[in-house]
C-alpha cells in the first residue's frame, strides 16, 4: 500500500492523473482492510491515503470528490487525536485546513470558515508547544481565514486575521531570516490592499519590524546564490529521483550522509520530498537559512518539470 500511495505520486508528478488517481484507490482499498484488522497501526496510514486521493481527485477537477474524501481523513484523525493527541494533532490540523480549501472551492464559504477556525485553534496550542516548528503553518491558516472571511463579506475581521497572521510570524521570522518570506510577504500586500480598499490606515508599527527583516535578507543573497550555484547538479538529480526518475538515485543516497557529516541537514526533507511531501513550510522547518534555500529549491525543480 505504502508503495502504491508513492508510485501514484510520481505518476501525478510527471502528469500521469488518471493512473495516478487509479493507483491511490487501489492503496486505499488495501488500507482499508488492513485498518480493519489492525486499526492502531494502519488507521494513520489510511487517513494520509485519503488525504492524497483528495489530491488527485482535485488534479482531475472533482471538487466534490475530493472534499468527501478529506472529509473522511478528518474524521479518522479526530479519532486519532483522542488516543494520541500529541502524536496527531499537527496531522489534524493540516486536514481541517484543507477541507477548508476544499470547502471553499465548491463554494462552502461558511463551512470552510468553520473548517479554518478549526485549524487555527490547533496550530495556537502548537505554537505554545513548538514555535519554530508550527508558526508558519499557524500564520498561512491566517491568510487562510482572512480570505474567506472576505469572501463572505466581513472585511473587518479579515482585515484582524490577516494582521494576527503578520504578528505571529514576525518573531520567527526575525529568528528565522530567509524562512517564510514569501509568505510575510504575501500576508502584507493582502493587509495592505483590503486597507487601502477600506480607507484605513495602516498599522505601521505591525509591519516596520517585518519590513526591516526582509530588507536585511538582501545582505545574504549573493553568498546563498553562490551555494544554491555549487549545489545546482546536486539538487537536480534529487528532483529528477522524486520526479520517478531512479537512475542517479543510489548515488545520492550514498552523497546524504557526507552531506550531513559536512554539516548540510537535508537528508530527512529529501527522503519526505521523495516520499511525496510537498508542502515547503513543514519541510523547511527547523533548518537554518541554507539549508532551507536547499530544499526550497528541490521543490523548485519538481514544479518547473510539472506539468
Amino acid at each position: 500500500a505504502t508503495s502504491l500511495s508513492n508510485l501514484s505520486t510520481c505518476q501525478s508528478a510527471v502528469g500521469n492523473l488518471n493512473d495516478a488517481l487509479d493507483t491511490i484507490i487501489e492503496a486505499k482499498k488495501y488500507l482499508e482492510a488492513l485498518a480493519f484488522m489492525n486499526p492502531d497501526e494502519f488507521l494513520p496510514r489510511l487517513a494520509s491515503c485519503l488525504l492524497n486521493e483528495s489530491n488527485r481527485l482535485r488534479e482531475m477537477g472533482n471538487l466534490e470528490g475530493a472534499l468527501e474524501a478529506i472529509k473522511k481523513a478528518v474524521f479518522i484523525r479526530q479519532k486519532l487525536v483522542r488516543v494520541k493527541p500529541d502524536q496527531f494533532l499537527p496531522d489534524l490540523a493540516m486536514s481541517w485546513k484543507n477541507q477548508s480549501l476544499h470547502q471553499r472551492d465548491v463554494g462552502n464559504r461558511y463551512s470552510a470558515l468553520e473548517a479554518i477556525n478549526e485549524a487555527v485553534e490547533i496550530y495556537l496550542h502548537l505554537v505554545e508547544r513548538n514555535p519554530d516548528i508550527f508558526t508558519p503553518a499557524l500564520a498561512n491558516s491566517y491568510g487562510v481565514q482572512g480570505g474567506i472571511l472576505m469572501a463572505v463579506q466581513k472585511p473587518f475581521e479579515a482585515l484582524k486575521s490577516f494582521a494576527e497572521g503578520i504578528r505571529q510570524l514576525t518573531p520567527y521570522l526575525q529568528r528565522n531570516p530567509q524562512k517564510s518570506v514569501d509568505l510575510a510577504q504575501h500576508l502584507m500586500h493582502t493587509y495592505r490592499t483590503l486597507t487601502a480598499k477600506m480607507l484605513m490606515r495602516e498599522d505601521a508599527g505591525l509591519l516596520r519590524a517585518v519590513e526591516e527583516v526582509i530588507g536585511s535578507i538582501s545582505t545574504g543573497d549573493n553568498q546563498l546564490q553562490k551555494v544554491l550555484e555549487n549545489f545546482e547538479p546536486f539538487l537536480q538529480g534529487m528532483a529528477a529521483v522524486a520526479l520517478g526518475n531512479d537512475e542517479s538515485r543510489a548515488e545520492i543516497e550514498e552523497g546524504l550522509p557526507r552531506l550531513e557529516e559536512n554539516g548540510w541537514k537535508i537528508s530527512d526533507s529529501v527522503k519526505r520530498i521523495w516520499a511525496g511531501e510537498r508542502d515547503s513550510s513543514t519541510l523547511e522547518a527547523g533548518l537554518d537559512s541554507q539549508d532551507a534555500a536547499l530544499v526550497h529549491r528541490i521543490l523548485e525543480i519538481i514544479q518547473e518539470h510539472t506539468p
